[in-house]
């Protein structure tokens, strides 16, 4: 059966490791200038002072999914909160029966009942964009540019 539901970062944590990997692989090719190196602390952290929201999904109580979201006073509108969708991943095998639209759902009401107003999500393949335009009613803002230094 299928569970979709906020979580702790914490109580996902230990059951994280083979999906961060394979989000990784899949998101960076294996390239040496991303190397994996998750400072789980700073996600506990985050979660502590209220900045961090988790939804995972389960079925059969093994994890498939989770989405990971970091939630901030906008640095221009202080009295507003934003999310930045820091991480959305589910299984190859979980991907064709709706599992990400209904945890990105999920996700969002999670949100919103935290006062957020306004939640951007990045992505470097062209099919999660337009899934994200067309599921999930995302509109383009601007273009995210990266420099190594």
């Amino acid at each position: 059966m299928l569970d979709i539901r906020r979580t702790e970062f914490s109580d996902f944590a230990p059951d994280i490791g083979p999906l961060l990997q394979a989000n990784w692989t899949e998101r960076h090719g294996g390239s040496p200038r991303y190397a994996l190196a998750p400072n789980l602390d700073v996600y506990c952290e985050a979660e502590a002072a209220g900045h961090l929201f988790a939804v995972c999904a389960r079925e059969d109580g093994k994890l498939i999914g989770y989405a990971i979201v970091l939630a901030f006073p906008r640095p221009h509108s202080k009295d507003e909160l934003v999310g930045v969708l820091d991480a959305l991943y589910v299984m190859p095998e979980h991907r064709s029966n709706g599992v990400a639209a209904k945890m990105l759902g999920a996700t969002e009401n999670v949100l919103r009942e935290a006062g957020v107003k306004t939640m951007s999500a990045g992505a470097n393949d062209p099919r999660i964009i337009r899934w994200l335009r067309m599921t999930g009613g995302y509109v383009y803002t601007e273009t995210i540019l990266e420099k190594v230094l």
